[in-house]
């Protein structure tokens, strides 16, 4: 999985250097780039914290965030699998978007480690 992630930041560095506009400084545009990647890896961070949280609530109470009735409607209808259902189909979900952005914070910082191998190699 890390070698898969190494490879997808190479990939998006390779990308970035070859739509680097050739009037502008290469070293300007990596710096650039790398402060993109780092605020894009802060940010996924933060939406993990806030899933997480989010999570940690619903599995205490999930009424609370019943929003469109689903669940009190089951439990109304005395439709125990139902109510269950539509609970573990909303933590699977939640559970899902948490690994996806770990990934993505994971491949930003790749790619800012990647950008500071290549800014390195430029002088910069």
């Amino acid at each position: 999985m890390q070698q898969q992630i190494i490879e997808k930041a190479k990939d998006r560095v390779e990308s970035m250097l070859k739509r680097r506009p050739c009037d502008q400084d290469p070293c300007d545009y990596l710096k650039h780039k790398r402060r993109e990647a780092a605020r894009s890896a802060r940010s996924d961070d933060k939406e993990v914290s806030n899933h997480v949280d989010k999570l940690d609530r619903y599995r205490r109470d999930p009424l609370s965030g019943d929003n469109r009735g689903h669940l009190q409607q089951a439990l109304d209808e005395g439709n125990l699998e139902r109510y269950w259902h539509i609970v573990s189909e909303r933590i699977r979900k939640l559970e899902g978007e948490i690994e996806i952005l770990k990934r993505s914070a994971d491949v930003n910082r790749a790619v800012v480690d990647e950008l500071d191998k290549r800014m390195k190699e430029l002088g910069c």
